[in-house]
């Protein structure tokens, strides 16, 4: 195949010089196009101090108050009765305050 200098003219006047020129070179050779950058995603605002932060308006859970030292001993008789008695069917329900606000039941 003869290309002569006016078909080369012509050729780039169109644009497809550089397309014709490397249909000549094997493919082997070539380098892929490159895709243009992506523009970078802006990153996501997260309204907090610092991350892991509670969010705004928190705060930690607050641990169940302590039980009294009278409430303790209580169960602890009452258990000792219940053993003495030959253990027999009882509730599963403990009546301390922090077992109630652990089950949802009245404080």
């Amino acid at each position: 195949m003869t290309v002569s200098p006016e078909d080369i003219a012509e050729m780039r006047r169109q644009g497809d010089l550089k397309e014709f020129l490397l249909s000549l070179t094997p493919t082997a050779r070539r380098t892929p196009k490159q895709a243009a950058p992506a523009e970078p995603k802006s990153p996501v605002e997260i309204p907090r101090e610092r991350p892991g932060a509670w969010p705004t308006g928190s705060r930690r859970p607050t641990p169940p108050p302590p039980t009294a030292a009278a409430d303790v001993q209580a169960a602890i008789e009452d258990y000792r009765a219940w053993l003495r008695a030959g253990r027999p069917p009882a509730s599963d329900k403990c009546p301390c305050i922090p077992c109630r606000h652990a089950t949802g039941g009245l404080a």
